[in-house]
This record gives C-alpha cells, structure tokens and sequence, in this order.
C-alpha cells in the first residue's frame, strides 16, 4: 500500500489451490494465481473516486475440454471496476459503480464477457 496526498495504491496478489481429497470431485481441482491493483482518488472531503484492474489465471488439473485434444482447462480472467462515491453524511454514503469481465478460456464454452453497473448505500457504525 502506498499513500500520496490525495491517492491510495495498493498492490495484491493471491494464490489458491482446491484440492479435493475425493476422487468423484478431481474435476473441480485447480491452482488459482491473481494479481490485482487498485487506486482510490480524494477528489474533495466528500467525494472519490476507486478504480481497479485484476487478472486471474486459473489452471485446472483434470479438467478436459471439450474440443477433445487432450488438454486440461485453462481459464484466464480479466477485471476492470471503476466506482465514485459521495459521502452524504460522516456515516453515511453514496455508491455508483462499474465493473467489467471478461474471462477467455481454452475451453470455447467458458468463455464470456460481462458488465454490471451497481448503485449502494453504505452506513458506517
């Protein structure tokens, strides 16, 4: 995390593995590794501003597909969020995001895009 006047970075990474120990549930086995980074914006003492970009990569480890070739599935996943907030009040604030996906994969059926836009309240106490 790196701290400026008016801006916030910060830099993630994450690694998780799902190993079932039973053998009917070896499909859902994989190695998950995810870099992230994030950047928040003070724009003035009531409103800022948050984007962030992720990509994940998710190796599966016996999971075929379906183009039959003998490979395993390997799916690749791209993030994007961009969000503005306004505090109303100390405890009390206002939300508008947008976040952006887009998963591309070796596997032609698990490939997809998606946006969603999300308006929040959030109150703290």
């Amino acid at each position: 995390v790196k701290f400026f006047p008016k801006d916030q970075l910060k830099l993630g990474f994450q690694y998780y593995n799902n190993n079932s120990s039973e053998r009917y549930l070896h499909y859902y086995d994989y190695d998950s590794y995810k870099g992230t980074a994030s950047l928040t914006h003070l724009f003035n003492n009531k409103t800022f501003g948050y984007f962030s970009f992720s990509r994940e990569r998710g190796d599966y480890h016996n999971r075929s597909i379906s183009t039959n070739n003998g490979r395993c599935q390997d799916d690749r996943t791209y993030v994007l969020t961009s969000a503005l907030y306004y505090n109303i009040k100390k405890d009390f604030t206002l939300g508008l995001s947008y976040t952006y996906r887009n998963n591309y994969s070796n596997e032609p059926m698990e490939r997809y895009q998606s946006s969603m836009f999300t308006v929040g309240t959030y109150y703290k106490f």
